[in-house]
């Protein structure tokens, strides 16, 4: 975990954990519920039992850390926002 540009990081390693970008939550669903366990999740809460998110799906956008701009980028693909329909988001 770090700081970088004022937004807090986890560093993961791509690897097949058997559920797709952004099944955060591994439901097989990709909706707010996965939203709201990335927010916990990036937000550090206190008594959040990290176990329940995927931390390979979690990173929608593909750059190996999940922080910030995964729960923007999953907020505007399940929004439907044109540019954000297929994961991994690559922008």
């Amino acid at each position: 975990m770090q700081i970088e540009n004022g937004i807090l990081e986890f560093p993961i390693e791509h690897i097949d954990s058997g559920y797709g970008y952004a099944y955060v939550n591994k439901d097989g669903k990709v909706n707010a519920l996965d939203i709201r366990d990335l927010k916990r999740y990036t937000g550090k809460w206190t008594g959040y039992d990290e176990t329940k998110v995927d931390v390979v799906a979690s990173d929608v956008n593909a750059d190996n850390k999940v922080n910030a701009l995964d729960v923007r980028d999953l907020k505007r693909h399940t929004g439907k926002w044109t540019g954000y329909e297929t994961l991994p988001i690559k922008k």
